[in-house]
């Protein structure tokens, strides 16, 4: 039981962990085993990874590996079944989990000593590149990897992103773990249920929490969780989760305020900002009486008691939970206050694992080369803008644009040369668009151009102005098409696509109109 307990206590964020030396090889298994993640079905949380890795990495194959003592086992995979094995001397994953470096990467396997005579390499696999997956204490279980076919030569900003794929999964790990070691504690407690049936309550509670914020997928539902479970955990009449901004002040919803919201600035002096830098929760037994609260506040939301419980989120403290009581307390007892520190933990790591989601959804709508929307993201503004044309009587103007003669200019001037191309065109052309346009990267040398309400001569005239800003001598081709009404958002896309055409083979460098 004291293990049980013992293993709910969080972790720092695995981004700084140190990493254990290879030769400590028993504790790696160790460590593994006491995951309880080995020869487990199908899990979503782990498929949801696998999915944005394949949304934002370009490769056939994405699996999470895990290496036991004989074989390298997949968690989950494309291109890689669920439950796979291989034996663990074919496994690359398991040399890239022996490697001091965070990241392994085998261009051509073919030309690596290493991998030259593989089995794998013999059926064809040419590239690799894994991350590891650190627990919490520093061992690799295993590693978040990419192969192909063929060899590859990944950009920095592919192995970042994968880099924090590895982060992410580890991170899942650690919540599994976590969850499980609660669930855990949760039924040794209950056998005790007569005998101590207030502990039981509390570590069942505590437990449910740590579900329940786990499931969390962005800021706001974690706070509401948080909020939730202190005052449940409190037996309070309300609880606060304030958040640091990025001009170092804090800021969060309360109910019961007139304002609906407490933004505190960073040279405002106040409780809470004290309790914020401090590694203990604060208590004021007397609201009203203390100097250091904002008495307008708490006469608004009649608290007479409070406790003040920092939030460290990734090693800085990022935030404070705020848990008041209407009837005067004189102390706060011990067992609440433990139960206070744990759930402020719980709420940095759920905090922590929502910012790499939306990183990682970020990262998923978004262009690596010019930083502009991608495909995706276009496909769903596209649909959302003729759903409300529909609704509202607007009218969407569409236009796609090509660049000219692409294929000659990087022939002429190298690939370099056509990324420059189009990082500076996209960096131009976002200056000439109004506020609500959308301007993406379709794909290659094609971007498109969203206008939800112009006309037909105000869209002419932006690309016109689109076009004259093309830098470094080039031109582009441009097709222009408005919403007839009726057609759905591929339909329109296509008449702009079709236009384009026409414009290319009218001798490009011009911009054409599709008929209404």
């Amino acid at each position: 039981m004291t293990e049980a307990l013992l293993s709910l206590v969080p972790l720092p964020p695995l981004l700084s962990m140190p990493r254990r030396s290879p030769e400590d090889e028993a504790g790696r298994i160790a460590a593994l085993h006491r995951y309880g993640i080995l020869d487990t079905p199908a899990e979503e949380a782990f498929e949801r990874w696998i999915t944005l890795g394949n949304q934002l990495l370009d490769f056939p194959i994405v699996a999470i590996n895990l290496i036991d003592e004989r074989r390298s086992w997949t968690k989950a995979g494309c291109g890689l079944d669920q439950g796979e094995a291989h034996p663990r001397g074919e496994s690359f994953c398991a040399v890239a989990i022996s490697q001091r470096d965070d990241i392994m990467v085998v261009p051509d396997a073919t030309l690596d000593p290493r991998f030259a005579d593989n089995p794998q390499v013999a059926a064809g696999l040419r590239f690799y590149a894994g991350a590891p997956l650190l627990t919490s204490d520093g061992y690799a279980l295993g590693a978040f990897c990419v192969a192909d076919t063929r060899p590859r030569n990944p950009s920095a900003q592919t192995l970042d992103t994968l880099r924090t794929l590895a982060v992410a999964v580890s991170n899942e790990l650690e919540l599994r773990r976590q969850t499980a070691a609660a669930t855990a504690a949760e039924a040794d407690l209950r056998v005790a249920l007569a005998r101590r049936e207030e502990e039981a309550r509390s570590l069942s509670m505590l437990g449910s929490m740590t579900r329940r914020l786990a499931r969390g997928t962005d800021a706001d539902q974690v706070r509401d969780e948080a909020c939730s479970a202190a005052i449940e955990i409190a037996k309070a009449d309300g609880a606060v989760l304030l958040l640091r901004t990025p001009d170092g002040g804090f800021a969060g919803p309360v109910p019961g305020l007139a304002a609906g919201e407490v933004r505190l600035a960073p040279s405002e002096q106040s409780l809470t900002r004290m309790a914020s830098s401090t590694d203990a929760a604060t208590f004021v037994a007397d609201l009203r009486n203390d100097p250091r609260v904002s008495h307008g506040r708490a006469d608004e939301l009649g608290a007479s008691s409070a406790v003040v419980q920092p939030v460290s989120i990734d090693g800085d403290r990022g935030g404070v939970l705020v848990v008041y009581w209407r009837e005067p307390r004189d102390v706060l007892d011990q067992h609440t206050g433990w139960l206070l520190s744990m759930l402020a933990d719980e709420v940095a790591i759920a905090l922590h694992r929502t910012e790499l989601l939306a990183k990682l959804e970020t990262l998923s709508r978004t262009d690596q080369l010019t930083g502009l929307p991608n495909r995706r993201a276009l496909d769903e503004a596209l649909t959302r803008e003729v759903a409300f044309a529909r609704r509202h009587d607007t009218v969407p103007t569409v236009a796609m644009i090509d660049l000219d003669a692409f294929k000659a200019y990087n022939d002429r001037y190298g690939h370099q040369a056509g990324d420059e191309l189009l990082r500076a065109a996209s960096f131009a052309w976002g200056s000439l668009i109004r506020e609500d346009d959308l301007i993406a990267r379709y794909g290659g040398e094609e971007f498109v151009v969203v206008f939800p309400t112009a006309t037909v001569d105000c869209a002419e005239q932006v690309i016109e102005r689109i076009r004259a800003a093309l830098p470094f001598g080039a031109t582009c081709s441009a097709g222009i098409a408005r919403w007839d009404g009726r057609e759905h958002a591929d339909q329109l896309l296509l008449r702009a696509d079709r236009a384009l055409y026409e414009a290319k083979a009218a001798g490009r460098d011009r911009a054409v109109t599709a008929p209404a």
